[in-house]
Parts: structure tokens; sequence; C-alpha cells
């Protein structure tokens, strides 16, 4: 009878733990793009401090296309290899002047 009360209680305390950590948030990230003419503004919200805001350069020449380039892979690189994954995308209708786009990271939870 004994060994049936721990083994009933030790499938509760495991699934109390199953339960908190499959409605636990993923952290997010979210980078916003903003091209302009003649500029690049990338706004990387983490949610906990204020966002980081990044400005370049960019043109249609090839040395400011590859140095906005440049940039971009950096800023990748650097969430690639802290954990995130492209979760999804979110496009900006264009204007005359701008054009917004959005990207959301995921750091997957592990089991």
């Amino acid at each position: 009878m004994k060994k049936l009360v721990l083994l009933a209680s030790c499938l509760l305390v495991l699934s109390g733990q199953l339960a908190v950590a499959a409605v636990a948030d993923p952290p997010i990230v979210m980078v916003r793009i903003l091209e302009k003419v003649g500029s690049v503004h990338l706004i990387i919200e983490r949610g906990t401090d204020k966002p980081e805001v990044m400005e370049f350069e960019s043109g249609v020449t090839d040395d400011r296309a590859a140095s906005v380039n440049r940039s971009y892979y950096d800023v990748l690189t650097k969430l690639y290899q802290s954990g995130y994954i492209l979760q999804g995308t979110i496009a900006g209708a264009p204007t005359a002047n701008i054009t917004v786009s959005t990207l959301i990271f995921v750091k997957p939870s592990r089991p």
C-alpha cells in the first residue's frame, strides 16, 4: 500500500512539472526592419530592457549593398548563436519612402 501511495505521489508531481513546462512561453525576440532611402534601421526587442536600435547606410552601389548585407549577417548570426530560430515574418505594406518588415525569433524549449 505504501508503494502504491509513493508511486501515485511521484506521478502526480511529474505530471504537474510537465504541465508547467508546457505552459511556459519560449523566449521571443522581435526584429523590426525599417528600410528607407539611404538607410536601414533595425529595432531588436527582447522584452527586457530598451530595444536595441541599429542604423546603417544603404544604397544601390555594390559597396553599400555589401555593407548592409554584412550588417544583417552579423545580427542574424548573433541570434542563431544564442539559440534562436526564425519562427515567422510579418511583411508590412511598402510605401513610397519606407518598407517595414518584422522577423520573429524564438528560442525552443529543451525537453
